[in-house]
């Protein structure tokens, strides 16, 4: 055996090593880099990743900042290429796919601002720019519509007062919540995201629909605007 045949068994055996505890924890008790690993030998088949796996780990201090990462910052990270950082946000959007589709029912079990940010969490968990989201209900909390209405930049995203009440006009919805993520900032709403949702209420109001809340998304934490005193008094009904 040569010794690149043997260092090529090394990393068989290892690889093997890791899916094995795999199935045999569910990720319990592995290292960071380690489950890293685990996904890394699927995009990279060949070769020792661990060193990659250590460097993302360095880089972005967990699995989950690995994940988070954007693309073009991954591809800096040596030895992770196009593939692999594609591979890591295909997983990513997979994971907001899934959560999606496994609470997709036709009615939110209750109208609490909880609820309705636990339900929406999942379509910001990729999101890289600045989405608008709006969800139009009925009165007993049946979804009639829900959709992203708008995409911006990573730093601000335009939503039209008016375009907001043709949809709930048009899908006879007499509430409606919208949601926006701030990707690479704080959840704490800003000028221009209190200045909208005044607009929005405005516009609204005289066609009997009620924008219940208006939630706004990071990675990690969401807000309701409407259990912001400051904004309440403005116009929540």
């Amino acid at each position: 055996m040569t010794p690149q045949d043997s260092e090529g068994a090394l990393h068989r055996n290892h690889r093997k090593r890791i899916r094995e505890r795999f199935r045999q924890t569910n990720f319990k008790g592995m290292a960071p880099h380690e489950k890293l690993e685990m996904l890394l030998q699927y995009a990279i088949p060949q070769g020792d990743v661990n060193p990659l796996a250590h460097r993302l780990i360095d880089q972005f201090g967990s699995v989950a900042g690995a994940m988070d990462a954007p693309y073009e910052q991954l591809i800096q990270v040596k030895g992770m290429k196009e593939y692999s950082a594609t591979y890591l946000k295909m997983l990513l959007s997979l994971v907001g796919l899934y959560l999606q589709e496994s609470k997709a029912v036709p009615a939110i079990p209750s109208m609490d601002p909880t609820s309705i940010q636990e339900y929406l969490f999942p379509y910001f968990i990729d999101k890289e720019q600045e989405h608008a989201f709006l969800l139009c209900m009925d009165n007993e909390g049946k979804i009639l519509y829900g959709d992203f209405i708008s995409k911006g930049s990573a730093n601000e995203v335009f939503c039209s007062p008016r375009e907001i009440a043709k949809l709930a006009l048009r899908f006879e919805a007499t509430i409606v919540f919208l949601a926006h993520n701030h990707p690479k900032g704080l959840a704490n709403p800003s000028k221009e995201d209190i200045a909208l949702t005044e607009q929005i209420i405005r516009a609204l109001e005289p066609l009997g629909i009620c924008l219940q809340d208006h939630f706004i998304f990071t990675k990690r934490d969401s807000i309701s605007m409407r259990s912001c005193t400051f904004i309440f008094s403005r116009g929540f009904v």
